[in-house]
C-alpha cells in the first residue's frame, strides 16, 4: 500500500477506495507512490475531485488544464514572439541540487535515484521550456517524475504543460484550481515527497499571490523562496500587503540558518542575511510611502522621493516615466496597505456568495473565506475583492496592474442579482480574467 497519511482530506461523493483507485489506476500510473508522504493534517486533492465544499458545475480535469494552459499562452505571446540566443544552465549548489539562470525565475533540478524533480519550469514560451529540457539532459537522461511551483505565474510555470505532456506529475498549491496552469496533484498547506536522500517540503505561504508556496530542501539546508524574495528587486506583496508578507517571511526564517543557501525568485543565490537586508527595506519603504500617502502625495512624487529612493538604493527600480521606482509598484503598496475597505454586513456578503454563469457559458464563483470575499473561475483566475462601496469591489492580487472591478446589481423586478466584472488593461498577470456579466444560479 503507498504510504499516504491523510488526515482531513474532502473527498465529496466518492468513496476513499474508489479514490484510491482513481489514483493508481489513471492518475499516477507512473509515479512511485512510496516516495511521495503528504504532512499530516493536510488537503490534498486528486484531479478532479476537490477538497472545498462549493463545487463549480465544471471542473477542469487534467488534460483540459494542459491544452487551456497552451491555448492562453499562444493567445499571449502569438503577436510579440520573444527569442534569445542565451542557453540555460544548471550549476550545481548541493549534492544532487543545481539551479538554472534565464527564461523566466530561478528554476531548480533535485537529482533521485530513479527520477528527477523540477522546481519551476521557466517562461511563456515553448521556447524557454525547450532549453530548460535541455539542460536537464546535460545534467542527467533520468525521467522527469516531478515538477512543482512557487506559485503560478507564467515566468515560474509557464512549461507546466510542456513537461506534464513529457510525463511529468505536476504537483501545485489548492489554489491553482482557479489558474491557467496545468498541474496533476494539489495540496493545501503542506506537502512532502523525498528523492533519494533528499527530502522535499512544499509550504503554503500566500503572499505574492494567493497559491505562493516556499519550498525547502532540509537535508541540503536549501530553500526556493519564489516571488517572495529576490536579490535585485522589491517584488509585489500581494493582496493582504505586508501582514501577508511578514507571514511568510516569518515561515522562511524559521526555515533558515546562516549556512542556508536561499534561491530568490529572480537573482543571484542568497544567504539569511540577504532576507533580512531585503525585509528591513520592503518595511522601510512600505512605511515612507504610507507616511506620504498620508500628507497627500501623488504616486509620482512618492516616486521623486529622495529618501524613498535611498532605501531602494541597492535595488533596481524599474524605470516607469523616467522615474526610479515603479509607479505601480508604489500603487500595489497602497492598495494592499493603506486603503482599508469599507464595512461590508455578513448578511450582505452572504448574499453575493455563490455561482453566476457569464456571457462566455463559464462560471465564476463568489466565497467567504475568513471574512473576505474571493472571486474565482476553474482554470482562470482568483482574487480578493477588496469593498470600494456596498455594489463594487476591487480585484486585489494582481500585481501591476489597478483598477480590475467587480460589481453587483440587483434587480428587484425579476429578483435577479447580476456581477459585472471590469478590466480597463489587459496585463500579463491578469490577462485571463474573464471580463462581462454574470446572472447568479445557485
Amino acid at each position: 500500500m503507498p504510504s499516504f497519511i491523510i488526515n482531513t482530506i474532502k473527498v465529496g461523493v466518492l468513496p476513499l477506495m474508489k479514490i484510491l483507485k482513481y489514483l493508481c489506476q489513471n492518475v499516477l500510473n507512473t509515479l512511485q507512490l512510496k516516495s511521495i508522504r503528504t504532512a499530516l493534517s493536510v488537503v490534498v486533492t486528486i484531479l478532479p475531485i476537490s477538497a472545498y465544499a462549493i463545487e463549480p458545475l465544471h471542473s477542469l480535469n487534467a488534460v483540459e488544464r494542459q491544452t487551456n494552459q497552451l491555448a492562453i499562452q499562444y493567445e499571449y505571446t502569438k503577436d510579440n514572439p520573444i527569442t534569445s540566443n542565451k542557453s540555460i544552465v544548471f550549476n550545481k549548489i548541493a549534492q544532487n541540487i543545481y539551479v538554472a539562470k534565464y527564461y523566466g525565475a530561478n528554476a531548480g533540478l533535485v537529482v533521485g535515484k530513479h527520477g528527477l524533480l523540477l522546481i519551476e519550469s521557466k517562461g511563456m514560451l515553448e521556447e524557454g521550456a525547450q532549453k530548460l529540457f535541455a539542460a536537464v539532459r546535460k545534467i542527467s537522461d533520468k525521467p522527469i517524475k516531478y515538477v512543482i511551483n512557487t506559485h503560478s505565474h507564467f515566468d515560474h510555470s509557464g512549461g507546466n504543460a510542456f513537461f506534464a505532456k513529457k510525463g511529468a506529475i505536476v504537483i501545485a498549491q489548492e489554489n491553482y484550481r482557479f489558474t491557467p496552469i496545468a498541474h496533476h496533484l494539489r495540496f493545501d498547506k503542506t506537502f512532502s515527497l523525498t528523492m533519494g536522500n533528499e527530502e522535499v517540503v512544499a509550504y503554503h505561504a500566500p503572499s505574492h499571490t494567493l497559491d505562493s508556496t516556499i519550498i525547502h530542501l532540509p537535508n541540503s539546508n536549501v530553500i526556493f523562496m519564489g516571488d517572495n524574495f529576490s536579490s535585485s528587486w522589491l517584488l509585489y506583496e500581494g493582496a493582504n500587503g505586508g501582514s501577508g508578507y511578514r507571514k511568510s517571511m516569518d515561515l522562511a526564517l524559521s526555515l533558515t540558518d546562516s549556512k542556508t543557501i536561499v534561491v530568490p525568485g529572480h537573482g543571484e543565490l542568497s544567504h539569511v542575511d540577504d532576507l533580512i537586508k531585503n525585509d528591513k527595506a520592503k518595511s522601510a519603504f512600505r512605511q515612507r510611502v504610507g507616511q506620504l500617502f498620508a500628507k497627500g502625495w501623488t504616486v509620482k512624487q512618492i516616486s521623486e522621493d529622495k529618501t524613498s529612493q535611498d532605501i531602494l538604493k541597492d535595488y533596481q527600480g524599474v524605470k516607469n516615466d523616467g522615474s526610479p521606482i515603479h509607479l505601480k509598484k508604489i500603487q500595489d503598496i497602497i492598495d494592499g496597505n493603506f486603503i482599508e475597505p469599507i464595512f461590508i454586513s455578513k448578511a450582505l456578503q452572504n448574499k453575493y456568495v455563490g455561482q453566476y454563469k457569464m456571457e462566455s457559458e463559464k462560471f465564476i464563483e463568489i466565497v467567504n473565506v475568513d471574512e473576505k470575499l474571493i472571486a474565482r473561475m476553474d482554470g482562470s483566475f482568483i482574487a480578493q475583492l477588496k469593498a470600494m462601496s456596498t455594489t463594487r469591489f476591487d480585484f486585489v492580487g494582481f500585481p501591476y496592474t489597478q483598477g480590475e472591478t467587480i460589481e453587483f446589481t440587483d434587480n428587484r423586478l425579476d429578483k435577479t442579482l447580476t456581477l459585472t466584472i471590469k478590466i480597463p488593461d489587459k496585463f500579463v498577470m491578469n490577462y485571463w480574467l474573464e471580463e462581462g456579466t454574470g446572472i447568479k444560479i445557485k
